[in-house]
């Protein structure tokens, strides 16, 4: 016998109980086979994900699997590895030889439908949502070096210098380039800068300038104050450190400014290495101050 779950009513058929459960009290199939048959305990996938499964009806209950999940357990994909790279070099092979093209390929941006694609991608909404989903979580060594591998590999070719060089004369052109990234020139009213003219090239160096000139404890600063030699990619280079600071307590530090995104570049690193040699010779300190160490760098209203 099955026993309404709101009132006294027994039946022998589950599904005469349900024509009742609907009728009487709005009750759905689903919610009834879950409190007479189930007792309250709704099943989930049996691959161990977690997911709810299929409702199949009162005669059938759920199904075991969520769609595709059945692979996890009954094939060799979840668990041999031996299987997984042979499918996988298979599938590279088939690309190869062009026994597998993508649906897009010939396609250029032109198409409405690779149009439609990049309109939805290319929205400042995606662009915060990944960024925030990707804050606070540390590359791991591998990614790192991977993601190092192909940025050396792209901009090595000089056909993709040549291209952002390009487009970034098209951006100035238009008119499109941010004001962080179009601010530079002279500030003239200052009263701490061991140089008549200090020139800014970035709206870092204009807000590192702001911040030096109002606080107590900075005597002196001095931008673009040494030429140092460094060594990167089998050649000797030279690179300009961006300021020089003298404190109050006899500290004189020197300083690069630069985004937080750009402080791993390996060229970076390796000015920086000799900036921070420079400095333990010369009994200075150095440091990097980005955005995230230095919040006021990223000030835009000025």
């Amino acid at each position: 016998m099955f026993k309404c779950p709101e009132c006294d009513f027994q039946i022998k058929s589950i599904n005469s109980l349900r024509i009742h459960a609907s009728k009487k009290h709005g009750i759905s199939s689903e919610d009834l086979y879950n409190q007479v048959v189930l007792k309250g305990i709704k099943p989930t996938c049996e691959c161990g994900c977690g997911c709810d499964t299929k409702f199949n009806g009162l005669r059938n209950g759920y199904s075991r699997f969520a769609w595709g999940h059945a692979s996890k357990v009954n094939n060799n994909w979840g668990h041999n590895k031996e299987a997984f790279e042979k499918s996988l070099t298979t599938r590279r092979r088939m690309w190869e030889n062009g026994e597998i093209q993508g649906w897009c390929k010939g396609l250029t941006k032109d198409d409405p439908r690779i149009a439609s694609i990049i309109e939805k991608m290319n929205t400042p909404e995606r662009s915060e949502k990944i960024s925030k989903s990707l804050t606070g979580k540390l590359k791991s060594e591998s990614h790192k070096q991977k993601i190092s591998e192909h940025m050396k590999s792209y901009w090595g070719e000089e056909i993709n210098r040549e291209r952002q060089s390009l487009e970034q004369a098209e951006r100035i052109k238009n008119g499109l380039l941010t004001k962080c990234t179009r601010v530079h020139g002279y500030f003239s009213n200052h009263k701490k800068s061991t140089r008549p003219n200090v020139y800014y090239r970035s709206l870092f160096e204009l807000n590192a300038i702001l911040h030096l000139e109002s606080s107590e404890n900075v005597i002196s600063y001095t931008f673009e104050p040494y030429n140092i030699e460094y060594s990167f990619d089998g050649k000797i280079r030279h690179y300009i450190i961006d300021c020089l600071i003298e404190y109050e307590n006899g500290t004189k530090l020197i300083v690069e400014f630069k985004p937080s995104c750009h402080v791993i570049h390996e060229k970076n690193v390796a000015k920086f290495q000799s900036a921070e040699r420079f400095a333990n010779e010369n009994g200075f300190k150095f440091e990097v101050w980005t955005e995230k160490t230095h919040n006021f760098l990223s000030r835009k209203n000025i």
